[in-house]
């Protein structure tokens, strides 16, 4: 299985509460073996404003009835190596239909593409093609976003209608 739940929060919101462990019960040995370590101080990220604005659009859509849930930050993805993705935002789709056969859309924001960025990301798409991969940028107060695959990021520029 190549992703976890990040936090306590995300395991609450997938109804996974009763299965977490407490720090008591969790040992070294408890841990998956290509976890990356536990840092002793966990870094302390803020969102950027893309993704507050982002963020903003997704939960209001929520509300709208076009996702099921939408999380921050839920899960990470091992890439290759000893490297980890983590998308910005995941959404569960289609509020009618069981959340095993709903689409799972993995929402990366990206003010700016660093290649390493966009290779971990690619990457993630291809070892993970069960979720839907989408890229995120916005030029000049206008939303854009791009399919992720296996080949690459597509040249293709939409906007869904949720996303104004």
């Amino acid at each position: 299985m190549g992703f976890r739940i990040a936090t306590y929060a995300e395991a609450k919101a997938l109804g996974l509460e009763s299965l977490w462990p407490t720090r008591a019960d969790k040992t070294a040995a408890d841990a998956a073996p290509d976890a990356p370590p536990e840092s002793e101080t966990p870094k302390a990220r803020t969102k950027t404003k893309l993704e507050i604005d982002f963020g903003a659009c997704a939960d209001a859509a929520k509300e709208r009835g076009v996702f099921r849930e939408v999380w921050y930050e839920p899960m990470r993805f091992k890439v290759f190596g000893d490297r980890w993705y983590k998308p910005d935002f995941l959404t569960v789709g289609l509020p009618t239909l069981p959340v095993t056969i709903a689409e799972k859309i993995c929402w990366e924001c990206k003010g700016y593409e660093r290649a390493k960025d966009i290779q971990k990301l690619i990457a993630a798409a291809d070892r993970y093609p069960w979720f839907t991969w989408i890229l995120v940028k916005r030029d000049k107060r206008v939303w854009q976003c791009r399919y992720v695959t296996d080949q690459g990021i597509s040249k293709r520029v939409w906007r869904p209608d949720w996303l104004k």
